[in-house]
């Protein structure tokens, strides 16, 4: 018969929710770091944290919307090479859809490094 120990699952459970949130930590670097570089703005204007009941990644400028969608104002304030018809060539795809098909790989990389895979 197999048991487990009430406080030795409270310790997993700790384990897993520190992967999840380092893992997130991971997905929000990931995230700043796919997102187009015209001025850094948006790069400086980006924060990750955590509340006691959401993970947020905060994009907190006024035209996070267009770069997500992979778009960026055409023609570019500052000029070459960083749009092809109004969709940027840094960040095609945008920022949240590449930062969400990473998370899974983000965090079981994290639980495995805890031993917990």
């Amino acid at each position: 018969m197999f048991q487990v120990n009430k406080n030795d699952f409270a310790k997993i459970e700790q384990l897993i929710k520190k992967g999840i949130t380092r893992g997130f930590g991971d997905a929000g670097k990931l995230f700043i770091n796919i997102t187009p570089k015209d001025s850094g703005n948006a790069k400086r204007r980006t924060t990750v944290y955590n509340t006691d009941t959401r993970k947020i990644i905060d994009a907190n400028y006024d035209y996070a919307g267009v770069l997500d969608r992979g778009q960026f104002p055409n023609p570019p304030k500052k000029g070459t090479g960083k749009t092809i018809n109004g969709f940027s060539t840094q960040a095609p795809k945008g920022m949240s859809q590449p930062t969400i098909d990473a998370m899974p790989k983000l965090i079981e990389n994290r639980l495995k490094n805890l031993g917990l895979l």
